[in-house]
C-alpha cells in the first residue's frame, strides 16, 4: 500500500470538510430529509466540517507559516557556509600553485591533473606565498601554512554547515565529505609539520622536493568545487548569496 505524506492527508480532509459544508448548507439546503433526523446528522457533519477547518488554519498559522520562514532563514544560512566551503576549496587550490594559476582560470576552467601537476611544481612548502599574506606575528605566510590554514578553515565551515544536514540535499552532503576526506589534507598537514632535528651533533634536515605529487588531489578538489558549485546556483539561487556568486562569475567571464 502505498505511504502518503501527513500533509497530504490533512489536505484531503480539509477539501472533504470544505465540500461537506459547502454541500450540507447550500447545495441540498432545501431538499427533504432522507430519513428521519438527516437534517441534525448535515448539521452535526457541518459543526464537525467547521471544527477542522479551523484547526487547519490554526495548524497553517502555528506549524506550517512557522517552519516556511524557519527553512527560508537557514536555506539562506546555509547557502553562505556552501559559499565558505567554496572560498576553502578555492584558496587551497591558489596557494598550492603558489599563485600561479590565476583565480579566474580556477572558477572558470576544468582544470587536469596535468595542469596542476605543472602548476605545482617547483612550489615547496617552505616557499613563502607569492602574494603577502601576513601570520600572526606580522611575517608572509609559507605555503604549507596556508594550505593547512585552508583545510582546517575547510573543515570547521563543513561542521558548521553539517549541523543542517536534515535540511541539505544528500548529494551535497555527500560532496562536502568528500572534500574533508580528500587524501590530500592529513598528508599535507603532517608533511609541513617535518621540521629538522637534531640528535648529538647531527642535524636531520628533511628532503625538500615539491608539492606536485598532490596534483591529483588538487583535480579532484576542483571537480568537487564544481559539483558544489552548481547545486548553490541551482538549488539555493534564490539567496543573496547565490545572487553575489552569479555576479562573481559573470564579472569574471566579461574581464
Amino acid at each position: 500500500m502505498r505511504n502518503f505524506p501527513i500533509t497530504s492527508i490533512l489536505f484531503c480532509l480539509l477539501i472533504v470538510s470544505v465540500v461537506t459544508i459547502v454541500s450540507v448548507e447550500f447545495v441540498f439546503y432545501e431538499i427533504p430529509e432522507l430519513f428521519k433526523g438527516g437534517a441534525k446528522l448535515g448539521v452535526l457533519f457541518v459543526n464537525i466540517s467547521l471544527s477542522y477547518v479551523a484547526a487547519y488554519v490554526f495548524y497553517l498559522l502555528t506549524v506550517v507559516v512557522p517552519k516556511h520562514i524557519e527553512r527560508e532563514h537557514i536555506k539562506e544560512h546555509a547557502a553562505h557556509l556552501i559559499n565558505r566551503v567554496l572560498f576553502y576549496i578555492l584558496f587551497i587550490l591558489q596557494d598550492s600553485t603558489n599563485m600561479k594559476i590565476p583565480q579566474k582560470n580556477l572558477k572558470l576552467n576544468q582544470l587536469s591533473e596535468n595542469d596542476f601537476k605543472l602548476a605545482t611544481q617547483d612550489v615547496f612548502m617552505d616557499n613563502e606565498l607569492a602574494h603577502f599574506r601576513a601570520t600572526p606575528g606580522g611575517h608572509n605566510m609559507r605555503v604549507g601554512d596556508a594550505v593547512s590554514s585552508n583545510i582546517k578553515g575547510l573543515k570547521d565551515t563543513v561542521d558548521e554547515l553539517f549541523k543542517y544536514s536534515p535540511h541539505i540535499e544528500p548529494q551535497l552532503i555527500s560532496l562536502i565529505s568528500s572534500s574533508i576526506r580528500n587524501e590530500m589534507n592529513e598528508s599535507w598537514i603532517n608533511r609541513n609539520r617535518i621540521e629538522s632535528e637534531r640528535i648529538g651533533n647531527q642535524l636531520l634536515i628533511p628532503q625538500r622536493t615539491d608539492v606536485s605529487c598532490y596534483a591529483k588531489y588538487l583535480a579532484e578538489y576542483q571537480d568537487i568545487y564544481r559539483h558544489i558549485e552548481k547545486i548553490l546556483c541551482d538549488r539555493y539561487s534564490q539567496t543573496e548569496t547565490a545572487k553575489k556568486h552569479f555576479e562573481n562569475i559573470r564579472n569574471l567571464r566579461k574581464s
